[in-house]
């Protein structure tokens, strides 16, 4: 490397490679297919996944008697037809229409014949042939039931023929729930079920975004997080797994829907597309072991449901209390999990006291300059003696001409006798680039960021800054043509900066190509960055002028020592 100037160009290409590949290539993840009788790997005997339980249409939420759902952070009902939790809308999450700014609620679930189905299932299904609750069995409910967190409900049903199952449903403050059934022979002879719990959806949405792998079908068999895209499965029809302690769900870039066997027992893993008329019908279910039921006995099975947003305090705590494994890599830090995961928690915990994501982002990036400081300044020394060095490098090359041989080695005795080290004026790259993109992951898929405000006009850290130039940022009572880009404040801002730090940076090379291409980098990032999330145009820009900064700090520095050891000698 010759040169910082060389050095920051280099770094920016790269990022712009290594950003621009996520963009138009996105991580998606493919889950292998595994036969359909699949080896235990605990000592209890194999399941084999049965057929897939039948799903009957409900046609709309009056099609039935309803049980509400009030939480401090979940509003809707759950379906006496089925015992479906199949209407969930979130309480403290909007989406937000750009043109009227109207909010409205995020629908989570939905039942079967509303515009996108997506529900929860849980029941049994009989080896004997026995009568199980279907999608329109009614349930009995006791009296005029709220499911809140302080009063679960209980649902029952008689078959007629002995068997009486019973459902408790119950809910924390925020995003789980617990599903007790149990099934109880009053019959004359034995009867064979098989617990079973489900995820459909009929509509998911488009795979494409621009951060992530997008909405994918998910399973967790006991080692990594395993994913398939809706794409993808519909080619498989089905995957098949099975482990003990694991779970299956439904997981889009906020919003995560996962049902949670009982983590004790071994369970079959299927996730499956079904053709539905010109549609297809997505599910991810599990199947416990079968078990026979004696006169007098009772079958009870415990699962759990997660259904909400994907806020890593609680992924991280219902991962830890309840067990369900591998919850919090549902949030898509990509290949630099282990260094985006931290970087997040630091930045949430820095929101947490001063209030403001957007002022956590700028100070996290102070804290990341100090630390990084005393390598930038080593850094920084080591060009200025490449700088120094230049005239001497020159008459080398003129005195051995096309000698490269004597040249390489002349220029090596060269750097040793000046102290120089080549690679420390690229090593802060190296460092950087996997920062700055472990903090592009965290600023660009965490909800944390997602409507989080900044100040004057941003109210949205995960939107693109909503200003355009081409209407003068909002003064001209004109909507610019969808073709011209978005260029917004925050753009032009970070244009501004890198082009004022290339001009800070000095550089001993003359040569007009390489001088061309560094100062188009500033124009290409501007309108690089005009659609990303305004919350990583900040950090970026911020960076930038936390750069011309220390750059100022290191050469003040540098001119100090250099006269000081003049005076002396």
């Amino acid at each position: 490397m010759q040169d910082q100037r060389m050095g920051g160009g280099a770094f920016a290409l790269s990022l712009l490679v290594l950003i621009g590949y996520e963009l138009l290539y996105p991580h998606k993840p493919v889950l292998p297919p595994v036969p359909a009788q699949i080896a235990s790997t605990t000592t209890a005997p194999a399941i084999v996944a049965g057929p897939a339980p039948a799903v009957q249409q409900i046609d709309s939420l009056a099609d039935a008697p309803r049980i509400a759902i009030e939480t401090p952070r979940l509003h809707g009902s759950l379906s006496l037809a089925g015992g479906r939790i199949d209407d969930l809308i979130l309480s403290d999450y909007f989406d937000i229409d750009e043109k009227t700014k109207l909010k409205t609620p995020v629908i989570l679930l939905s039942p079967a014949g509303s515009a996108n189905p997506y529900f929860v299932e849980f029941g049994f299904t009989a080896g004997d042939g026995a009568a199980t609750p279907t999608a329109h069995t009614v349930w009995s409910s006791a009296g005029d039931q709220k499911l809140t967190p302080q009063t679960p409900v209980t649902l029952t049903w008689d078959n007629g023929s002995g068997l009486v199952f019973s459902r408790t449903i119950s809910v924390d403050d925020n995003f789980l729930f617990t599903i007790k059934q149990s099934v109880t022979n009053h019959g004359a002879v034995p009867s064979t079920l098989q617990p079973y719990g489900m995820l459909v959806r009929l509509h998911p949405p488009a795979e494409k975004q621009s951060v992530g792998s997008g909405a994918t079908v998910v399973g967790y068999y006991g080692e990594g997080l395993d994913e398939t895209t809706y794409k993808d499965l519909a080619k498989k029809d089905a995957i098949q797994n099975q482990a003990t302690g694991g779970w299956i769900g439904m997981n889009d870039k906020y919003w995560l829907v996962a049902a949670v066997p009982p983590k004790d027992l071994p369970a079959a893993m299927t996730l499956r597309d079904v053709k539905a008329g010109e549609g297809n019908r997505y599910s991810a279910e599990y199947q416990g072991a079968t078990s026979t039921i004696a006169p007098g006995a009772t079958l009870e099975s415990t699962s759990l449901v997660f259904a909400g947003a994907k806020e890593q305090n609680l992924l991280d705590e219902y991962q830890a209390a309840d067990g369900i494994g591998k919850l919090d890599r549902t949030v898509d830090f990509g290949f630099l999990w282990y260094l985006a995961r931290p970087f997040s928690l630091a930045i949430h915990y820095i929101a947490m006291q001063v209030g403001n994501y957007g002022v956590a982002i700028l100070l996290f990036n102070v804290l990341l300059k100090i630390l990084l400081f005393p390598l930038q300044d080593r850094s920084f020394h080591q060009m200025a003696r490449m700088r120094d060095a230049q005239p001497k490098i020159a008459a080398l090359k003129e005195k051995f001409g096309d000698d490269r041989e004597k040249m390489a080695t002349a220029q090596m005795e060269l750097f040793k006798k000046e102290k120089i080290n080549p690679a420390s004026g690229c090593l802060p790259i190296f460092i950087q680039l996997p920062i700055f993109y472990a903090l592009y992951r965290v600023l660009s898929t965490t909800i944390e960021m997602r409507q989080a405000p900044f100040f004057g006009w941003i109210h949205d850290l995960s939107a693109p800054d909503p200003t355009t130039v081409f209407n003068l940022f909002g003064l001209l009572p004109f909507t610019p043509p969808s073709f011209l880009p978005a260029l917004g404040v925050w753009p032009l801002i970070y244009g501004a900066t890198m082009f004022l730090q290339q001009k800070m940076t000095p550089t001993p090379t003359t040569d007009p190509t390489q001088a061309r291409i560094m100062a188009l980098m500033p124009v290409v990032f501007m309108f690089f960055f005009a659609s990303f999330p305004a919350g990583l145009t900040i950090y970026y820009s911020w960076n930038a002028v936390l750069t011309i900064a220390q750059m100022d700090v290191i050469r003040r520095r540098s001119a100090r020592r250099k006269r000081l050891a003049a005076e002396k000698a």
